[in-house]
């Protein structure tokens, strides 16, 4: 866990599926000028020994909220999550709800649209993992990824076994999130922000599940939703604008 500033509500970023938390880098440079910022790997990612456990939200948020106390961390909390990443912090903030200031959720998904990949996908991975012994997703280029700032780090670990046997573990749990989501009916009163494609947030589906009160939630359009740095800078804004509603610590 990599924590910079000082502040509250503390930031707590939890990745999409595949991400690392140096993928933040921008974010959290900038985020740190104004509160403090946490980002980490989940198990199996980055730095992060893997777990025996079922990788369903439940699991994670309890894996998540482990680490925050024994890094020490003290809530409230903001929790900032992408992608497949939203659901774990949607669960984190049924569980401990006291503990937790607003949520911004950057292009989330739904357990009900999660899709598993395909067999092509599959073949393709197991393809990765046989030929990293002899280096050929390296020299091939098969590896990487993302901005300038953190391509070593992202060729060094996405060029891993572990990393993809990670991200076909979580696949594998697809089938069984939607259950596990099932348990949450409504996050009450909780902050909310949603940074997504415009056709997305026209949706009624898209926050309705969380059940949150209107005034609470912002709406953020983009639509150029890979997370790059329009999109890390448009999550900034919304963290700034957030933290004016979330309760500070004394």
């Amino acid at each position: 866990m990599n924590c910079t500033g000082k502040g509250s509500p503390t930031v707590v970023v939890e990745n999409g599926l595949g991400d690392f938390s140096f993928d933040w880098v921008l974010v959290q440079s900038r985020v740190s000028r104004f509160t403090r910022i946490c980002t980490y790997d989940r198990a199996g990612y980055g730095w992060s020994d893997p777990s025996p456990k079922d990788r369903v939200p439940s699991v994670m948020a309890e894996e998540l909220h482990a680490l925050l106390r024994a890094a020490g961390e003290k809530p409230p909390y903001v929790l900032v999550a992408h992608s497949l990443g939203a659901l774990n912090a949607i669960m984190f903030a049924h569980k401990f709800p006291h503990e937790v200031a607003g949520l911004v959720l950057v292009d989330g998904v739904r357990a009900e649209s999660l899709r598993q990949l395909p067999w092509r996908g599959k073949l393709w991975f197991r393809v990765m993992q046989v030929t990293m012994p002899f280096g050929i997703p390296r020299w091939r280029g098969w590896c990487g990824g993302g901005p300038a700032e953190t391509a070593r780090e992202k060729v060094a670990l996405t060029c891993r076994s572990e990393f993809l046997k990670t991200i076909l573990r979580e696949d594998s749990a697809f089938p069984r999130v939607h259950s596990d989501m099932n348990v949450i009916s409504s996050l009450a009163d909780m902050p909310l922000v949603v940074i997504a494609p415009l056709a997305r947030l026209e949706a009624p589906l898209m926050v309705a599940p969380l059940n949150v009160p209107g005034n609470t939630t912002q709406l953020v359009p983009d639509d150029h939703m890979n997370v790059d740095v329009r999109t890390r800078s448009q999550a900034k804004a919304a963290l700034i604008s957030l933290s004016c509603v979330c309760p500070r610590s004394k």
